[in-house]
């Protein structure tokens, strides 16, 4: 400490100075905010200090930006995604439609096979109680002979 005193100048001129700094520029201007900020390195602290809430902010809006437009990718995505599949379901719906139509048409052919051959067995059966025991039998025929006449009469 006696140090920091001995460096002081001896001298009377160095106390006058000091007070008329002090009468200048007066405690409040020298303990004011503008003039921290100028001169001393304090003051630039504290200007970091002030200004880094609005830099928080800042970074908080940017991270919150970049993660909008990624979450906008993402969704334009799966809406492109969406729109395949929904054409894939189409084709689906589409296909099980023609394989419906297709199975209630053979489904309808057979069942008038079967009709056709409840007929003739009537037939073959009432024609046996008509002429005895031994009736003239009508051809049989098989479902594919059936189909083959039955598209040759329409």
């Amino acid at each position: 400490m006696n140090d920091l005193i001995d460096a002081f100048p001896k001298t009377p001129g160095w106390s006058i100075v000091l007070v008329l700094v002090l009468l200048i520029f007066g405690p409040a201007a020298i303990f004011s905010r503008e003039s921290a900020e100028k001169l001393w390195i304090i003051g630039r602290a504290v200007a970091w200090l002030r200004t880094r809430q609005q830099r928080s902010i800042d970074r908080e809006r940017a991270l919150e930006e970049a993660t909008v437009r990624h979450l906008k990718g993402r969704i334009a995505s799966l809406d492109s995604q969406m729109g395949e599949m929904r054409a894939d379901f189409d084709e689906e719906r589409q296909d099980a439609r023609r394989r419906e139509t297709q199975i209630r048409a053979e489904f309808t052919e057979a069942k008038e096979y079967i009709i056709w051959a409840t007929s003739w067995a009537h037939n073959v059966l009432t024609m046996h109680s008509f002429h005895g025991w031994k009736p003239p039998i009508p051809p049989w025929m098989t479902f594919e002979q059936w189909q083959a006449t039955r598209r040759d009469n329409d």
